[in-house]
């Protein structure tokens, strides 16, 4: 948590810099990012939910949920734990 925290304030730093350049170079220049607008309560949450270590404005996303997939990688994960804990049943608790 401590690195996304970091990867987002010095992002947005980033943004902040190059928002500062394009003010003095005039008209002509823009700025990389919409940077005022992205510093908000949501947009924090949002990327700490977001599985990604480097901080960006807009993540590629589905448009519609995708069923299948998501039991497909439920199934997954509790057998993954099913068998964790088998294993632990049978290997570890003996021992101990």
């Amino acid at each position: 948590m401590f690195m996304k925290m970091h990867s987002y304030i010095m992002t947005n730093r980033l943004y902040q810099e190059d928002l500062e350049e394009c003010k003095l170079k005039g008209k002509d220049a823009k700025p990389i990012s919409n940077y005022p607008n992205n510093v908000s309560f949501l947009n924090f949450t949002l990327y700490m939910w977001t599985p990604a270590l480097v901080y960006e404005q807009e993540y590629p996303r589905n448009k519609h949920f995708r069923v299948g997939y998501f039991f497909w990688k439920a199934i997954y994960t509790l057998m993954s734990l099913l068998t964790a804990y088998i294993l632990f049943e049978d290997y570890v608790l003996i021992t101990i």
